[in-house]
């Protein structure tokens, strides 16, 4: 991706969105969320109640034109980093989403406990029909 863009909405339902370039393009989540971060802090306010929260990757380019050899320091963690996020969600579609987690989820296991893919449920019947 070469942009990243984040929507919020608050407890009233007001709703936007904010988009930003990444330095290089990338498909690294430890490199776009940081991105995503600043956006949010651009734009939220203190004391705002945010009720949903989307940060999307925009304007894809093709895996061969992404990836060049390159013998820079930075180029070779880039690239341990990618096989690392790869494992990742192998494990994570393997095992379930709670299967590999950050630290940080741990400190507060009510917001984190939810398995959002298999709890996430469509019915079949309209709330609304007859």
């Amino acid at each position: 991706a070469r942009t990243v863009q984040v929507s919020l909405r608050d407890y009233q339902l007001y709703n936007f969105e904010r988009q930003a370039p990444l330095p290089l393009p990338t498909q690294l989540c430890s490199e776009i969320a940081p991105e995503a971060f600043k956006i949010i802090m651009l734009t939220f306010r203190q004391g705002q109640w945010i009720r949903s929260l989307c940060v999307r990757a925009c304007n894809p380019i093709t895996l061969s034109k992404l990836n060049q050899e390159s013998f820079l320091p930075q180029e070779k963690r880039r690239q341990a980093v990618w096989r690392l996020e790869n494992t990742i969600d192998s494990l994570r579609g393997r095992y379930g989403g709670l299967a590999v987690r950050r630290g940080i989820s741990l400190a507060d296991r009510a917001l984190t406990e939810h398995d959002i893919k298999n709890e996430n449920v469509i019915h079949p019947i309209g709330f609304f029909s007859p």
